[in-house]
């Protein structure tokens, strides 16, 4: 092997263990967001989860809804992104959350976060099998996702003083910020062509 090949290889082994390190990075940060939402959710009784006023005229339970449906999406769009394929993320992001919205209003609460931990960990698996990820896009479209609606809640729980603060959220623990960090437009906008 020539030097140039032994260089070459060198360069190739560090940009593997790189983005073998942002991979592992962004999955810890994940679940630490992802924590940080189902923690606040924890101890509002049954009666409050389906209330309107979250996030306009959404309850808890619409968020968890909502959460399902995005990390659904962003699975979905990640495995067409990996298989090279041009992704198809929804043209008009409001549009896709009242479809989504109107679809899933009537289910139960138990219904609703079923459905965002399945929808969770499927995509925590398909992350975790792939080599590499696109860290900024998967922090817009699911951490700060999280940290966002994190937010609301929390804020929301504020207003009614019968529910006691949850123990702790972790969301903002996972990268530093709170709320105010990028939204899932901007996850949309860091979706590359190809």
């Amino acid at each position: 092997m020539s030097a140039t090949d032994t260089t070459q290889a060198t360069k190739d082994r560090m940009r593997t263990r790189e983005r073998a390190r942002e991979k592992d990075r962004v999955l810890r940060d994940l679940d630490k967001a992802w924590r940080g939402f189902i923690d606040s959710t924890k101890g509002i009784p049954a009666s409050l989860m389906t209330e309107a006023g979250v996030v306009n005229n959404w309850s808890v339970r619409d968020l968890l809804a909502h959460i399902s449906a995005w990390d659904r999406m962003t699975t979905r769009v990640t495995m067409q992104i990996i298989r090279g394929d041009q992704p198809e993320w929804p043209v008009h992001l409001q549009k896709f959350d009242d479809l989504n919205y109107e679809a899933d209003k009537n289910l139960s609460v138990t219904e609703a976060r079923n459905r965002a931990l399945s929808a969770h960990k499927a995509l925590v698996e398909m992350l975790d099998g792939k080599p590499e990820v696109r860290a900024e896009w998967v922090r817009g479209a699911a951490i700060n996702h999280y940290a966002e609606h994190t937010a609301h809640i929390l804020a929301w729980r504020q207003a009614h003083p019968q529910i006691s603060a949850p123990a702790a959220v972790r969301s903002g623990e996972a990268h530093g910020e709170e709320a105010s960090a990028a939204s899932v437009s901007s996850a949309h906008d860091n979706v590359p062509s190809r």
